[in-house]
């Protein structure tokens, strides 16, 4: 399948170009509140710092375990001071050095791909955005964790992300069974945030479904004072194929049965699923709502000027932060909503650790240990506590009734049965590329809902077909 495009046909380093041309584009459709302008409050975790003293547990590294320095390549991303505090602690636990590699956000692809082509990495380990690591997996670009340990194991309790950590490279896609590729390290999802002074003094319930936000907003709106509700449409990607998985439809899915790439994006559900969303970000948003950023919904809110929303969870601390909210104190999170209360879908935005397929042989079995480390329990309440986004359930459901960081880490907790993903596909750009452009130009009012997607599935599937990738007739 995907992966005999990639291993048979020796296309690692043309698609790797082809990716760098687009990799502004992937990567900015998935990042956190980071895209904002000087003036707009950016997401940056408040700092708790806690250091454990517990004795080292079974997923932790082997005290006898004497490392050369671990290099991690990492964004420039709010969490970063979350992954410093990890970092200070492993150290002092196991006298190992890691060296965190900061770079820009945009720069990200550029280091990663330069890297895994040279004779050998710079880099032990590196943080990849979720849009990227199909591609990596795919083109064999990383070492399965248990070519390094075979008796390594994936915890349990680390949330699933619809496989993310896992690889088939027979079917080239994520499965439950496949091999151990990566781990996450930072777990962005969506979540509805909501005005609570404003719901209480109106008598609302945390919404449910879209039809209690429109209610909602019916209530509250009082433009240009207030605004009801507003949607991220700049660029119009997660916010809705988050509608798109809520309403039961799919952009672009794997048949294991037939082999072959099912493209979704046109059929009537997600028509649909489109035009709610698009009429509602028209209907209670500001007069810019075909504009409008994740950093400026951000804004909007933590100014007093939106009363609900769905935000990547990175946000929170921000909104409650009175330094730089004025709405501080009186923010509540929950669940996306969806048509039905069963039927709901947040879109994820993690970042996976991954130790590339060039890494220095006598380094492989310390970058392993660290990325063990970082994302057991004891060390994924620090990263929680200064500022991360955790990546397993066990800390959720530790931190869900914290005094400060409760009211954010319980929605997501509760989202952690919605939770959805991106395509998973190494040709990402054949799908993300036209499905923001033409979406963007529905939200001009430049095409239909229905226009919009039939022309999406086209292109996707002219895309697919020219990279000899399998795929079902569209209807």
């Amino acid at each position: 399948m995907t992966l005999r495009i990639f291993a048979n046909k020796g296309h690692n380093w043309r698609t790797g170009l082809v990716f760098l041309l687009v990799g502004s584009i992937i990567l900015a459709a998935c990042a956190s509140a980071t895209e904002a302008p000087t003036d707009p409050p950016q997401a940056e975790e408040s700092e708790i710092e806690e250091t454990i003293t517990e004795e080292p547990t079974e997923t932790e590294p082997e005290p006898s375990l004497s490392c050369e320095p671990v290099t991690v390549l990492i964004p420039e991303e709010p969490w970063f001071t979350a992954m410093e505090k990890l970092t200070e602690v492993y150290e002092e636990e196991t006298g190992n050095v890691v060296n965190l590699s900061v770079t820009p956000f945009q720069g990200m692809v550029q280091k990663s791909i330069n890297s895994i082509q040279a004779p050998e990495s710079e880099f032990d380990v590196i943080v990849l955005n979720e849009a990227l690591y199909p591609m990596f997996y795919a083109s064999q670009w990383v070492i399965p964790f248990n070519d390094i340990d075979p008796d390594f194991e994936l915890d349990p309790e680390i949330i699933s992300y619809e496989n993310a950590a896992r690889w088939d490279p027979e079917l080239g896609i994520s499965t439950e069974d496949g091999a151990i590729y990566g781990i996450p390290i930072n777990g962005n999802v969506q979540l509805f945030f909501y005005r609570t002074d404003l719901y209480e003094e109106n008598g609302l319930s945390a919404p449910e479904t879209w039809s209690d936000v429109e209610e909602a907003a019916k209530i509250l709106q009082d433009p240009p004072n207030l605004y009801g509700y507003a949607s991220r449409t700049n660029p119009p990607n997660i916010s809705t194929q988050a509608f798109i998985k809520g309403y039961g439809g799919s952009l672009l899915d794997y048949d294991v049965e037939s082999g072959n790439w099912v493209i979704g994006v046109n059929e009537d559900i997600a028509v649909e699923a489109i035009e709610e969303w698009l009429r509602l970000a028209e209907t209670f948003g500001p007069p810019n709502y075909q504009s409008i950023s994740q950093a400026e919904m951000m804004t909007l809110m933590a100014s007093g000027k939106l009363a609900q929303g769905v935000m990547i969870s990175s946000v929170a601390e921000d909104l409650d932060n009175p330094d730089i909210s004025i709405v501080s104190g009186n923010v509540g999170a929950t669940v996306a909503p969806g048509p039905t209360a069963d039927q709901k879908a947040a879109i994820t935005g993690i970042w996976m650790l991954i130790i590339p397929h060039n890494t220095v042989a006598e380094n492989q079995a310390c970058a392993l240990a660290f990325v063990d480390w970082a994302t057991s329990k004891e060390s994924q309440l620090i990263f929680a506590q200064a500022g991360g986004t955790p990546i397993r359930e066990d800390v959720y459901e530790e931190l869900k009734d914290d005094p400060q960081i409760g009211w954010w880490m319980s929605a997501i907790h509760d989202t952690i049965p919605y939770m959805r993903s991106l395509p998973r596909t190494p040709l990402i750009q054949a799908v993300l590329t036209p499905y923001i452009t033409l979406l963007s130009q529905m939200v001009v009012g430049d095409l239909t809902p229905e226009e919009a997607l039939n022309q999406i599935a086209e292109a996707i599937n002219t895309g697919l077909l020219d990279a000899n990738v399998p795929v079902q007739p569209i209807e």
